[in-house]
């Protein structure tokens, strides 16, 4: 029995690998033959499959911890069918990775300089790639909890179907969307990182379309509050854009360390001020929590 239950976990642990085996078989291959340096290459599948990596999961990280809190309360929720409270807990987990891992995410592409420099040294092509490649951490925290979820649903095959779903995408567009971005005169090495964000997110979007038409749940309150994270991310952005024009020194790691903190005070600052307008704390925490946190400062 151990066996049987194993083999799902085995499954799923060898699609999530696969991802980056794909990645070592073609980025390489592909974009020497689209004419770019060896050096160029291997700088691409370094940052996609190692450095880059390392310094997603410091938003990875959230992801995780998130989603590691939400297993007990839905599998306690599925054992009673109560797959009302199963929706909540989604959309509440949903919005508070959108709320957290957004402005994370574009905050760190904006200082991908400094970031890099500090732990690795300048490099502009690295940074180039680590600036977009970043991004996709919220597309794929997102999928990550609906797969957690599926499986503490026992719905086993959804969540292999989705990795599946996902997989084949990948193998399928990696090498027409680097061959396509040369062609529209955009850098290859984009490539892998678009394929990642499209698979990625056409099979969370499916696996989301299952799981609300098996268990009639809505995601419309969802949508309304990333409209809202949207707004505050646009302040925070308009911001920090102007921020750069005053002041962005990464030349030593010393001024890259201060860079990041200057710009990550005022960034905050601006998204937590946007949105506290919108109310969007008490929208995930409720109105008695934040209340009790005001009382506590007040003191």
């Amino acid at each position: 029995k151990i066996i049987v239950y194993a083999i799902p976990f085995v499954i799923i642990s060898m699609l999530t690998s696969a991802y980056n085996v794909v990645d070592t078989f073609t980025v390489v291959k592909t974009l020497t033959r689209l004419g770019y340096s060896t050096n160029v290459a291997e700088t691409t599948i370094g940052v996609i499959s190692t450095w880059g990596s390392k310094l997603n999961m410091i938003v990875v990280s959230i992801s995780i911890g998130i989603t590691s809190s939400l297993i007990p309360n839905v599998v306690g929720s599925y054992t009673k069918g109560n797959y009302k409270d199963i929706n909540e807990k989604l959309n509440i987990t949903f919005k508070m990775l959108l709320y957290l891992t957004i402005p994370m995410a574009f905050g760190m592409s904006i200082l991908s300089k400094p970031i890099w420099h500090v732990f690795y040294g300048i490099d502009i092509l690295s940074t180039d790639i680590f600036r977009i490649y970043i991004l996709q951490v919220v597309v794929y925290g997102l999928f990550t909890t609906i797969t957690t979820i599926t499986q503490s649903m026992n719905q086993t095959k959804i969540t292999i179907g989705a990795l599946v779903g996902s997989f084949l995408l990948k193998l399928i567009l990696n090498v027409p969307i680097m061959n396509l971005l040369k062609v529209i005169n955009i850098p290859s090495f984009y490539g892998p990182i678009i394929t990642d964000m499209i698979s990625v997110g056409l099979s969370l979007i499916c696996t989301l379309l299952v799981l609300k038409k098996n268990f009639k749940f809505s995601y419309r309150e969802i949508i309304y509050f990333l409209s809202k994270v949207l707004l505050g991310l646009i302040a925070m952005l308009t911001i920090l854009l102007l921020l750069k024009e005053i002041y962005f020194d990464y030349s030593t790691k010393l001024l890259s360390i201060l860079t990041i903190v200057i710009y990550t005070l005022v960034g905050a600052l601006v998204y937590f001020f946007v949105t506290s307008r919108f109310k969007l704390l008490q929208s995930i925490l409720g109105d008695d929590y934040i209340k009790k946190i005001k009382s506590k400062f007040r003191r």
